[in-house]
């Protein structure tokens, strides 16, 4: 079974629309900008969030290609964030975090209560216009551990509670053969959409190390007509039945996917980067806005509730049976340990996937 990364995204603005990317910069709070800058009120300082306010899906941001391929205090001071919106004039944001004298303020998301560099009364003017409320603009600054009981020593940045999440492509064709009409998978907002683990497969993957240096080849299925191919000589047609056999063996040979418990240690350690699922994510309304339009209605979670609650699938604690699961929250490692601020690895699209430890999520 081969495993590889079908597509990565960020989404710099908490709430706002995402960035697909062909690479990514992986750090200890997850990928580069991604959920870097938030929205907040201005008089409270909490998080405003699509779920009340759909229009923020129209929100979209660009970064300039060197912002992917670079460490951020390697940026060029001139570098800047470009954000649209229907209606509104382009705003361009500082990537940079403003040295100096700053304007801090004191942010909240759900329980967490931190700080933000407030970006400034260009910004808060925008978004305040656009939302028609008074709000700002904050970029990330200082400390935000993760839940201790699902990934103690980790750390994130403004996303709800841990660096990234996790879809598969397969649990999304299974939810689509069951919608009509289907939705992309834009709706779950994840950072890594997984590829060959099956549907619901990564219900059952607990850690998997990804090989930064190596990349599945995906080709297209549509080939212009071929004129028939003469036979080849009788020598030649004996040996590429013995390679048929050969090849036949070792595609009953998992290659990619690793037997639990053979363990991340059977890798080269050079280029591998480890990633835990630590806590399903459960899903909230945001998943019925269309990210394209801001139209909200009722799929997939009037779907998802029949098969996919807690109490369908048996998952304690008991405060989960109502909620809704889709994708898989992650933290990373790497060689065993936790990132360093100053060692960041790059992901790409088609990265290989190795699944070293395979568990139900009861016997976590």
């Amino acid at each position: 079974m081969v495993l590889y990364i079908s597509k990565l995204c960020i989404y710099p603005v908490k709430s706002c629309g995402g960035i697909h990317l062909q690479q990514a910069c992986l750090w200890k709070t997850g990928l580069q900008f991604d959920r870097m800058w938030m929205v907040v009120f201005a008089d409270s300082g909490r998080f405003a969030t699509q779920r009340v306010y759909p229009e923020m899906s129209l929100i979209k941001p660009h970064l300039p290609h060197q912002a992917m391929q670079s460490c951020p205090q390697s940026l060029i001071p001139e570098g800047v964030m470009k954000l649209e919106a229907p209606g509104m004039p382009p705003l361009r944001v500082p990537l940079r975090e403003p040295k100096g004298q700053k304007e801090i303020m004191e942010v909240k998301v759900w329980s967490f209560t931190g700080q933000g560099v407030d970006m400034g009364e260009e910004a808060a003017d925008w978004f305040s216009e656009y939302l028609c409320r008074a709000v700002r603009l904050v970029r990330f600054t200082g400390t935000r551990p993760t839940d201790p009981s699902y990934a103690e020593g980790c750390r994130t940045a403004f996303s709800d509670g841990f660096p990234m999440l996790l879809t598969s492509e397969e649990s999304l064709g299974d939810l689509n053969a069951r919608l009509d009409p289907k939705v992309p998978m834009s709706r779950f907002r994840p950072n890594i959409v997984l590829s060959g683990c099956g549907k619901w497969g990564e219900d059952r993957l607990q850690t998997l190390d990804v090989d930064t240096q190596q990349v599945t080849r995906t080709y297209s299925t549509e080939r212009p007509p071929q004129p028939p191919a003469p036979a080849p000589p009788l020598p030649l047609r004996i040996l590429q039945g013995i390679l048929r056999v050969a090849l036949a063996v070792l595609r009953a040979t998992p290659l990619v996917f690793l037997p639990v418990g053979l363990g991340s240690q059977q890798l080269s350690q050079a280029g591998i980067v480890t990633l835990l699922l630590v806590k399903p994510c459960s899903r909230c309304k945001m998943t019925t806005t269309n990210q394209e339009t801001g139209e909200v209605g009722n799929e997939p979670l009037s779907t998802l509730v029949k098969f996919r609650s807690g109490a369908r699938l048996g998952w304690k604690p008991d405060k989960w049976s109502q909620e809704v699961f889709f994708g898989w929250n992650v933290v990373s490692s790497k060689g065993g340990h936790l990132f360093s601020d100053k060692d960041p690895e790059i992901l790409s699209i088609n990265n290989q996937v190795y699944a070293t430890k395979c568990s139900s999520f009861e016997d976590r």
